[in-house]
């Protein structure tokens, strides 16, 4: 134990372990990051959107893609070799008289989440067209409270040249 002041415990240290005894791991959070692509959608921006989560974020951490038709080509490639799962989910005529088109992908996101067996932690709804991931943002969530709902604003467009 080290006390930097007296009462008060401000660092925990282990300075030796029993020889045979393992570190108590936990185990890999389940993450999902959940984005919605139409088939019109600009391969290459779905390339840096699905490249860059791969890139960043934890290889445990789901990332799946609800789309309006199945890919195949390039797209489906693409998928493929980054571990993407594609789920095709389209709205009734029912539904889709009752919600606005920008408030579609909340009723699909949210049948799709019904529908999963595997509890996750944490749940990030993105953009997929305009999104690339510069770290993991999981991370911001590890100290949160199960329960918490965080919600981030896009930044000002940034000007290249």
């Amino acid at each position: 134990w080290k006390r930097g002041c007296p009462g008060k415990l401000d660092r925990f240290e282990i300075v030796s372990r029993p020889k045979g005894s393992r570190k108590h791991e936990l185990p890999p959070a389940r993450n999902l990051v959940l984005g919605l692509a139409t088939q019109n959608i600009e391969l290459a921006r779905l390339s840096i959107f699905v490249r860059t989560a791969r890139r960043h974020l934890s290889p445990t951490t789901t990332i799946a893609i609800l789309s309006d038709a199945g890919s195949n080509g390039t797209r489906a490639q693409l998928f493929s070799a980054l571990g993407v799962e594609e789920t095709v989910m389209t709205m009734s005529e029912a539904l889709a008289s009752k919600y606005h088109p920008n408030s579609h992908r909340w009723v699909l996101l949210r049948d799709f989440l019904k529908g999963q067996k595997v509890p996750y932690d944490a749940v990030l709804f993105t953009d997929v067209r305009d999104v690339s991931f510069q770290s993991d943002p999981f991370v911001l969530l590890s100290g949160q409270n199960k329960s918490s709902l965080l919600v981030f604003q896009e930044a000002s467009p940034a000007r290249r040249g």
